[in-house]
């Protein structure tokens, strides 16, 4: 018998694995495609950074920073720190001063700038956010992994320690049995003292699937001249979009509006209307009109109501639960895993 089976293998499967194993749990976690292939793993954006306007977001972020920086140091391929701006509304500016002065040493070298200073670090942008007078906070730390990646280097590293992973296995239902979990697949199953569902945006194996909705995520992708790539992440509070550049030569647009379904399966995307509301943003974000639409990206992604992750504990008739933080809890999940692992020992629930 296991101690632990996590079922789902994308960001928030793995870390879990990772952080169980380096708890001293046999962990083994089941994937119905391949590690990182689907969901918010595979298509979100990614960005890592601390600046967030729900306190307990920034507060995660925080911690999950840290632990980019140090996962990035010993696998470069899976975080680039290449500096973010975020753009605020002119309301929320008092606001992000105040956080700021609150997050104090936690996060010394993030400051408030004008556009002017965005524009030194990326001349690509738009000059309208000067013209505006608009001001950002500027996190010289901050950038994005590679979600899918990062997956399967917490997966190497946990199997390293002794974990399982196990891909493509279709899941059906987890029950009670005989004092442990039960795990049923389409040929047998497993039995485990305790199973978590890190499923996203696929809660149907959740006691409560209500709890997390699921939404598109629509990314775009553009090619770009080496004078005129963006050089940072950018995300513009008002418009409500994003970028994040790739490797030189293209990058990512985000901020259509999504789709909502109870499954992703159901997601209806109409994908010209949305590759035309990125195209809208890329031009709000970016000088230039000297770029190229690539490809149009469509996934799915978990949300809670209130945008924080869905949290349950488990125990001998119930499973776990750890999903619902949408693209945005990229940022911390890995750090937040080892936080409620450690918690969850601690307490003896697992």
């Amino acid at each position: 018998m296991e101690d632990v089976v996590i079922i789902g293998g994308g960001l928030s499967g793995s870390s879990l694995l990772y952080a169980c194993q380096q708890s001293g749990f046999s962990a083994v976690m089941l994937e119905d495609r391949v590690v990182g292939g689907a969901g918010a793993t595979a298509h979100s954006r990614g960005m890592v950074r601390v600046y967030d306007p729900q306190p307990e977001l920034a507060e995660y972020a925080v911690a999950g920073l840290r632990f980019w920086r140090e996962f990035g140091a010993e696998h470069p391929e899976v975080y680039t720190p290449i500096g973010l701006a975020y753009f605020l509304k002119d309301e929320n500016v008092q606001t992000a001063e105040n956080f700021l002065a609150r997050m104090g040493n936690a996060c010394p070298d993030m400051e408030l700038v004008p556009a002017e200073a965005v524009e030194d670090r990326c001349s690509a942008l738009n000059p309208r956010f000067a013209r505006d007078k608009r001001v950002a906070i500027w996190e010289p730390h901050a950038g994005h992994i590679n979600p899918r990646v990062a997956a399967r280097a917490l997966t190497d590293r946990a199997q390293t320690m002794g974990a399982s992973a196990v891909e493509g296995v279709r899941v059906l239902r987890v029950v009670p049995h005989n004092g442990h979990m039960r795990v049923e697949t389409g040929f047998g199953g497993l039995n485990a003292r305790r199973v978590i569902v890190a499923t996203g945006a696929a809660p149907h194996l959740l006691d409560r699937p209500q709890a997390v909705e699921t939404r598109s995520i629509v990314l775009s992708s553009f090619t770009s001249s080496q004078e005129k790539h963006p050089a940072v992440c950018l995300i513009d509070e008002e418009q409500g979009c994003y970028l994040r550049p790739g490797q030189p030569g293209h990058f990512y647009v985000g901020g259509a509006a999504p789709a909502r379904s109870a499954m992703p399966e159901s997601l209806d995307v109409d994908e010209p209307t949305a590759m035309a509301q990125n195209t809208a943003h890329r031009q709000s974000l970016l000088e230039s009109d000297d770029y190229n639409a690539l490809s149009l990206h469509v996934g799915h992604d978990g949300y809670t109501a209130d945008f924080l992750p869905y949290l349950q504990e488990p125990g001998e008739d119930t499973a776990g639960a750890f999903c619902g933080f949408s693209g945005r809890g990229a940022k911390y999940i890995p750090s937040l895993a080892q936080s409620l692992v450690s918690s969850w020992k601690a307490k003896g629930a697992l």
